[in-house]
């Protein structure tokens, strides 16, 4: 053995020696520093964390929103066609899932949560106590964890009170509020795609109103204007004595003068298919232009037509609309479900973790004190 481990030995020895004689001191640091730091514990504010599980609702729970998915999915379906992504994560289908989404990003928001305990503490009787602290504690705390697992259907809400049966009341309250707001949020956004709707097909039959009239206008220029060739060719007619189709040799009438350019598409001159023809077509022509019915015979007045009846039938915007009542209307505390009397709310503070920390610290310092004092006697001596 070496003369520096000698030395440490000795110098280990002397230190349990010095301590051995100072138990007693020790032991009463220790004790002094247990009380209080159980004193300290004890007279903390009492925390309890509670911890409750929330499930989605049923799927027959929203089945009356069934119209109002079909068209929400048809609006998606519509725009991420077009644009590849959806564009308004607003307009989503009323599924338990999504509603459970919905519910969950109201409690991760710090703020809003923060403004409905707020708002409770001012209107409701049993939280007239509560302080800005109070109320910046308790929003603070609360934690919607995500799904352990992507198919899961439920999944955890945590938050800590100064009361358990108080606690309970105020997450009662808290959901009710959140799920109130999240309606609200649905109604203005159903309301919003209803007026979109009402306004995108206020404009479009505008625009067929318009083309519409524009086409009545050619159709009547067109009228016009073969009323003018009728009434010439009728007059030649009539001056040949022309009354039915000629089927005799037209050369003598195939001159400049009476053979132009509206004819060749008949490969004859008009007047050849007799006054009598002429005048009946005349006739038509001048009657339909005071007859409004008449121009269904234009394809593309039809098609318009069709197009008017068609938007004047959508009733998507009034499908929304009605929904918005059953949305008004609906039991909000079946969209989910949880159960505050199989939780079991435990100390945010451990008495015993503390007891342990007082028995170390009285251990450090009692220790401590005996080898300074110690060091300081062998020194005076």
């Amino acid at each position: 053995m070496t003369e520096l481990e000698k030395n440490n030995d000795v110098d280990l020895a002397d230190i349990f020696k010095v301590i051995w004689l100072g138990k007693w001191k020790v032991i009463g640091i220790t004790v002094i520093a247990f009380l209080i730091v159980l004193v300290y514990s004890s007279n903390l504010p009492k925390v309890f964390k509670t911890e409750v599980t929330i499930h989605q609702s049923s799927r027959s729970v929203f089945t009356k929103y069934f119209l109002l998915n079909e068209v929400l999915t048809d609006h998606f379906n519509l725009y991420a066609g077009k644009n590849k992504v959806m564009i308004d994560h607003n307009y989503i289908p009323v599924t338990p899932s999504n509603i459970f989404n919905l519910i969950r990003n109201e409690f991760n928001d710090k703020e809003e949560i923060a403004y409905i305990i707020e708002k409770l503490s001012k209107e409701s009787d049993n939280f007239k106590n509560l302080s800005k602290k109070d109320i910046y504690n308790l929003s603070d705390s609360f934690v919607f964890f995500p799904a352990v697992n992507y198919n899961d259907n439920f999944s955890k809400l945590s938050f800590n009170w100064r009361d358990v049966e108080e606690g309970k009341l105020i997450i009662d309250s808290v959901f009710l509020v959140v799920l109130n707001n999240v309606k609200e949020t649905l109604i203005n956004h159903i309301n919003d795609l209803a007026e979109t709707i009402d306004y995108r097909n206020e404009n479009k039959l505008k625009a067929l109103n318009i083309k519409i009239k524009l086409n009545k206008k050619q159709n009547k220029e067109n009228d016009k204007k073969k009323l003018k060739f009728l009434y010439k060719h009728l007059k030649i007619a009539k001056e040949l004595n022309i009354k039915d189709f000629f089927n005799g040799n037209l050369d003598e009438f195939t001159s400049e003068t009476i053979y132009e350019n509206e004819d060749k598409a008949y490969n004859i001159p008009y007047f050849a298919f007799g006054y009598k023809a002429i005048q009946s077509e005349i006739s038509s022509i001048l009657k339909r232009t005071n007859n409004k019915e008449a121009y269904f015979n234009n394809s593309e007045y039809r098609i318009l037509l069709r197009k008017i009846t068609d938007i004047k039938g959508d009733m998507t915007a009034q499908t929304l609309k009605d929904t918005i009542d059953i949305l008004e209307r609906d039991d909000l505390t079946k969209w989910i479900s949880y159960n505050l009397s199989n939780t079991s709310p435990k100390l945010t503070h451990n008495i015993t973790l503390y007891s342990m920390v007082g028995i170390i610290l009285g251990l450090i310092f009692g220790v401590t004190f005996v080898l300074i004092s110690q060091h300081f006697k062998k020194n005076h001596n």
